[in-house]
This record gives C-alpha cells, sequence and structure tokens, in this order.
C-alpha cells in the first residue's frame, strides 16, 4: 500500500530523455518536484529550452 505522504519518488533521468517527454507532452512540469537548489535550477533551464525550442519550431 503506498502512503499518501509520499506519493513521490527519487530517480534520475537524462536531461535529454526529460525534454523529450516534456516536449511530446509525455509529462507535465506539474508532475515534477526537486530536491535540491541545483537540480531545480537545472530544471528551470531545461524548461526553458524546450519553450524557446517550441516557439521556434513554429
Amino acid at each position: 500500500m503506498v502512503s499518501h505522504q509520499k506519493d513521490f519518488l527519487s530517480l534520475k533521468i537524462r536531461m535529454d530523455t526529460l525534454a523529450k517527454l516534456i516536449s511530446h507532452h509525455q509529462l507535465h512540469i506539474e508532475d515534477l518536484r526537486c530536491s535540491d537548489s541545483q537540480s531545480a535550477a537545472l530544471l528551470r533551464r531545461l524548461i526553458l529550452e524546450c519553450a524557446l525550442h517550441n516557439v521556434s519550431a513554429n
């Protein structure tokens, strides 16, 4: 049984794989949480790069 207090798990994923999942709408940013400030900064940068890529593709 999964505890409702522990609805998240820690994992590692390659940034290019994460970018692909976000770009193809297979993973939503609302579903992600960062456990440290360095990861949060990398995630913000990745999101901005994905957004810029989507804007330039249109």
